[in-house]
């Protein structure tokens, strides 16, 4: 369980520097938000629902580019979702 743990908690904070303009969706995508990141962190987890948050912020350019007006809605969604899943870890180490 810390593994899904630190998961949630990095894809809470990229979600945020995203919501606050500090990382583009390139650098979002780079560190965390692509195919190959999601490969990699299957090793550490299988939790369903932190890989539907995962594949949803993959498809994050597109959404800003096909319906901008919804990509902070999206964003504050998908950290939203996060946040509650991580309170379901919050008492296992």
């Amino acid at each position: 369980m810390k593994n899904e743990k630190e998961a949630l908690i990095f894809i809470i904070n990229v979600l945020e520097e995203l919501l606050e303009d500090r990382i583009c969706i390139d650098k979002s995508e780079q560190i965390l938000f692509s195919p190959f990141n999601i490969k990699k962190l299957q090793k550490i987890t299988n939790d369903s629902r932190i890989f539907r948050i995962l594949y949803e912020g993959c498809e994050l350019d597109d959404i800003n580019d096909l319906i901008p007006n919804e990509y902070r809605n999206v964003l504050l969604r998908l950290k939203r979702e996060a946040t509650i899943l991580l309170s379901e870890y919050k008492d296992e180490s």
